[in-house]
């Protein structure tokens, strides 16, 4: 998403809609456009109070991010104008500051200093080093080294702890969006996707009382999880999301017709968007074993489990540099190009998810090969 605010025309190519896609035109799938409220043993609950019964399901609403890099609108023509809208809020902007050096964070400063290389680009983190999670030092140091060369300003060690616009009107302690931002919505509370995180004409006050101006300022301080299940179990759903077993099952026997995969779960330290699907194929397997053996105790001694994947990061620094880690192996920038694509890996990702086919029939039995 981070290059779609940078470049529309790639950005426009994000949007996928449902009735492109030829096999889920089968007559017995059903899509239905709305917002979870929450999730019961027996139902799903939606924003409107209505009830939809299940035998099984799945969840897999990934994590929320606050606007513009989190998308919250519904149709592919507000998309393109909310993309188009941003860009234009950067291609004004002759500065622009990102809070927050996680991934999304460093990403989007190394594509807005590629793409506008005239542009003030400043990165602040309040940690000693850019990019949280089992990583090496040596990475860490490859990427800020990686940034500072292509000229961004690299702002380490200080916390934002205000941030108000340059008119003088107050705006949000660190972790609070002023309303005049908002989306008019009553989802903006369990939807951070509503609230954007973006502010134009921004003063930033540091821990140390350093004042920074910017012209576009975004905030990118991490994903957030929604309790969205209410079950008798306690604290299933964490920070990190819903606990699973390696059959992606939710972590308690009461409930084995309960799925969580992808970011929406813990079963991953790093949240990658291979395993993610790696995590839906196991899910969808482990199913069609229930129904096919009559029920889900009698399937459990057959139902296939996801492995924990070794952390893993590819981080794209504009489209000249790269920086990867593998387990603890870190890659060469050379070696790691194999995995660079124009795209981003978009054109991978829909194929692996048969977006643009028929995907072929197979027997939940058989053995499903790991992710590259």
């Amino acid at each position: 998403m981070t290059r779609g605010l940078t470049t529309p025309e790639y950005g426009n190519s994000l949007w996928i809609p449902y009735n492109t896609v030829a096999w889920l035109q089968h007559p017995q799938i059903t899509i239905r456009q709305s917002t979870v409220d929450y999730i019961t043993d027996k139902y799903v609950v939606f924003e409107d109070g209505e009830k939809l019964g299940f035998d099984y399901v799945i969840v897999a609403l990934g994590v929320g991010r606050n606007a513009p890099i989190g998308v919250g609108v519904k149709t592919q023509g507000d998309f393109e104008i909310t993309l188009r809208q941003t860009h234009a809020n950067i291609q004004e902007a002759r500065s622009v500051t990102v809070v927050g050096a996680g991934a999304v964070g460093i990403e989007l400063a190394a594509d807005v200093k590629e793409v506008f290389p005239d542009k003030h680009v400043r990165l602040v983190h309040s940690r000693d080093q850019v990019l949280a999670g089992p990583f090496s030092v040596t990475l860490r140091q490859r990427v800020e080294q990686a940034l500072v060369q292509m000229g961004v300003e690299v702002v380490l060690g200080q916390r934002v702890v205000k941030q108000r616009q340059i008119s003088d009107v107050e705006m949000a302690q660190l972790g609070q969006i002023s309303e005049a931002s908002d989306m008019k919505s009553n989802e903006t509370v369990r939807l951070p996707e509503l609230t954007s995180a973006a502010l134009s004409n921004a003063e930033l006050t540091l821990a140390n009382g350093d004042r920074l101006q910017s012209d576009w300022t975004v905030q990118c301080l991490g994903a957030q999880t929604r309790s969205i299940l209410r079950l008798a179990s306690k604290g299933l759903t964490g920070s990190d999301g819903i606990r699973v077993r390696g059959t992606m099952q939710v972590d308690d026997i009461r409930y084995p017709h309960i799925y969580a995969c992808g970011d929406a779960c813990s079963h991953s330290a790093v949240k990658l968007a291979g395993v993610a699907m790696h995590n839906g194929f196991v899910a969808a397997r482990n199913i069609a074993r229930c129904v096919l053996m009559g029920g889900a105790r009698a399937a459990d001694a057959l139902l296939e489990k996801s492995p924990d994947f070794p952390a893993k990061i590819l981080l794209l620094l504009g489209r000249s540099r790269c920086a990867m880690q593998v387990g603890d192996v870190l890659w060469e920038e050379e070696r790691a190009r194999q995995f660079v694509f124009e795209d981003m890996g978009l054109a991978q990702c829909v194929d692996a998810l048969s977006l643009t086919r028929t995907p072929s029939a197979s027997s939940p039995f058989d053995l499903l090969p790991s992710p590259k």
